[in-house]
């Protein structure tokens, strides 16, 4: 696939090309530059309706695939097993993601409720230790 100068706009090519029991993987250079020079993401899609033989020798190669093509570029990573996990939208949730503490991610897990109660806790924790 060809490459612009708009990373969201070529990042929008890649679903239309996803098969739907067809695994791949792609690379993408991504718009950063580290000390080693251009960075770049793996994107591994297995999706569901895909044989297991195809499912298992994708999950066993995505490293080996990483080795031979020099680790060290490799900043990120994004597993898919559907096409809707590789749209812009996704990509940037993903690097949401990824750039979050666990105790951030653990939050965003929990609801406004639970929120509050681990808070509760809390507070009641700390308010019997003082006494």
């Amino acid at each position: 696939m060809s490459q612009s100068d708009d990373f969201d706009a070529d990042f929008g090519k890649i679903m239309p090309l996803l098969q739907d029991a067809e695994p791949c993987y792609i690379v993408i250079r991504l718009e950063s530059v580290g000390a080693l020079g251009d960075e770049f993401a793996l994107l591994s899609y297995v999706p569901d309706g895909s044989k297991v033989q195809k499912r298992t020798l994708y999950a066993s190669s995505r490293d080996s695939l990483k080795r031979s093509l020099g680790s060290s570029y490799f900043v990120n990573e994004m597993h898919g097993s559907s096409k809707s996990d590789f749209t812009l939208e996704s990509w940037h949730y993903h690097l949401k993601q990824s750039n979050m503490s666990h105790a951030e991610k653990q939050k965003t897990l929990l609801t406004s409720s639970e929120q509050s109660a681990k808070s509760e806790v809390r507070l009641s924790s700390a308010e019997t230790s003082t006494v």
